[in-house]
């Protein structure tokens, strides 16, 4: 019976580890969608005088959303092989699972700041937007889920072994 639960939440994880790899890309497409569709909300157009050029402005603030991007798919691509990997039987360090906590505080902190229908051109975008956040998060989730149960049931199965 543990063998069948190993093997069930080992799939999960694997499956969990891709979905927040391809959370992360959409999160790069989305950003570019909003930059080049809205680049006054993406925060790309300065609201007033800066006291440097527009030019430069506009290119400082597209720097550091490519590192910011660029931190946040590297990060999801750590915890999402890192998933996989354990999901398939090998070892990992508790590390991704602090990532992939922390990368759900900030997910959940993100949502709860993004709440204001206001800033959506219609409530269809809000919708879909709140879904796919939801979405993300849920896949985090159950990835931290499963690699708790797997590491659980692998000792188990260990310590059964051993006796």
């Amino acid at each position: 019976m543990d063998e069948v639960k190993l093997r069930r939440y080992s799939t999960s994880l694997t499956i969990s580890g891709y979905g927040v790899i391809a959370f992360g890309l959409w999160s790069i497409v989305k950003t570019i969608l909003l930059t080049v569709m809205h680049p006054e909300v993406a925060g790309i157009l300065p609201d007033e005088e800066t006291g440097i050029s527009r030019d430069v402005y506009i290119a400082l603030m597209i720097c550091i959303m490519v590192l910011l991007l660029g931190f946040d798919l590297g990060l999801r691509i750590y915890i999402g092989l890192s998933a996989r990997a354990e999901g398939n039987g090998k070892k990992k360090h508790i590390t991704y699972l602090v990532f992939a906590a922390f990368l759900l505080t900030v997910s959940l902190l993100s949502l709860l700041a993004g709440l204001d229908i206001d800033d959506y051109d219609s409530t269809l975008d809000y919708l879909a937007s709140l879904l796919v956040e939801i979405t993300s998060m849920a896949a985090v989730l159950e990835l931290i889920y499963s690699s708790v149960r797997v590491r659980l049931l692998r000792k188990k199965t260990e310590r059964e072994t051993m006796a």
